[in-house]
């Protein structure tokens, strides 16, 4: 390399070897100039598509974890609690109307909710937010299973009223716009589920956020929670356009400081902003999209109700659910274009045009700083 930039520079010799010059010039520059074109599209590969979404079948070696749901009643005042607080003027605490230590109470969309088997429920707690921490909250493992368990059922029993159910991933939650099943009161409900996971192997985690297009738990830039998920994501895209439509949020989002909780005209005006809200599309503008960057969760998993079943139960409200089919296949997050692949393809686009390697380079660098440094200071 160095022997070749030595014989471009400007030398005292006749018109023939000027002529040389020139048509060695003209080489190395078009050489270069295909070797920058085909570098930068490497480079843009590596930027943009370094992943690959593949299919793994063998599904006796994985555990499926088991389905996450999240109850709203619909009946969310307590008679006897209500009357206690009239008779003693004292605010009484929100008990659990379903018998068991289970279900996370956690402030969604629609209201106060229960959740079982979540992760990320927590985030969603009023006693959370008034403890002012802002950190992942070490739980215990969510339920799993596999075809060796066989077929796994929940059941929640008791219930005081009827209710909404949503179905999710136990490290995703829920939001309005999600896709609900309801129940009235003194029925038994029965779902058989089946699921479809996708992770990414830690391989795929060295890349950064825009490379592999998707966010770990532990990778959240949201202010509403500490842990990232999608609908988490899209509920604050609904929050912060709350505030730029009426100057307000609904009271049950987490409080912001810079952020006022919306009054009776604060209400108002986000009813009449209701469709937008809920949909994230503008329909005064042919419902396009209203800018919302969320990217999906890394590992996560989305499930189907193959059958469901209600009937009337004399003994109460009843709520069964599971998995009767664990997937036999999942998707996979990996690395197909990495670091290494992207040195060696610009190496070899350097020897193919310039009949350099990457070490060259180098020299190159050399040649014209270090060295050309040293030289001036050696003549002072």
């Amino acid at each position: 390399m160095l022997q070749l930039i030595a014989g471009l520079l400007p030398n005292r010799g006749g018109p023939q070897q000027q002529r040389r010059s020139i048509f060695w010039t003209a080489c190395v520059l078009v050489g270069a100039a295909f070797a920058l074109d085909l570098s930068l599209t490497t480079w843009y590969r590596y930027q943009e598509n370094p992943t690959v979404i593949s299919m793994e079948r063998d599904y006796k070696e994985w555990n499926t974890s088991f389905p996450s749901v999240t109850v709203c009643p619909t009946v969310k005042v307590e008679d006897d609690q209500l009357q206690a607080f009239i008779d003693d003027n004292v605010s009484s605490s929100h008990s659990d109307v379903y018998g068991t230590n289970d279900l996370i109470l956690s402030m969604t969309e629609v209201g106060f909710c229960y959740s079982y088997n979540s992760q990320v429920a927590i985030y969603n707690q009023p006693e959370y937010w008034k403890s002012g921490k802002f950190k992942i909250v070490e739980q215990p493992p969510s339920l799993t299973g596999s075809p060796l368990d066989g077929d796994m059922f929940a059941q929640l029993m008791g219930m005081s009223s009827g209710y909404t159910l949503y179905i999710h991933g136990p490290f995703e939650t829920f939001d309005i716009a999600t896709k609900k099943l309801s129940s009235e009161f003194m029925n038994y409900k029965t779902l058989e589920l089946s699921g479809l996971s996708i992770y990414s192997t830690q391989e795929a985690r060295s890349l950064s956020i825009k490379q592999r297009k998707c966010r770990f738990l532990d990778e959240s830039n949201l202010v509403l929670s500490p842990a990232y998920s999608y609908k988490m994501c899209r509920t604050e895209c609904r929050m912060k356009l709350a505030y730029k439509l009426c100057g307000c949020i609904p009271h049950f989002y987490k409080p912001q400081k810079h952020y006022k909780v919306c009054d009776a005209t604060g209400i108002h005006c986000l009813g009449k902003h209701n469709e937008l809200l809920i949909k994230l599309r503008d329909p005064s503008k042919d419902y396009e999209k209203v800018p919302c960057p969320c990217l999906p969760s890394c590992d996560d998993i989305s499930y189907v109700v193959e059958s469901e079943t209600t009937m009337n139960w004399f003994l109460g409200t009843l709520l069964k659910w599971g998995l009767v089919k664990y997937p036999r296949l999942r998707l996979k997050r990996d690395i197909i274009f990495g670091f290494t692949d992207l040195l060696v393809a610009i190496g070899g686009t350097a020897g193919l045009f310039l009949g350099c390697s990457v070490l060259s380079f180098i020299e190159f660098f050399y040649f014209f700083t270090l060295n050309l440094i040293c030289i001036n200071w050696k003549k002072s």
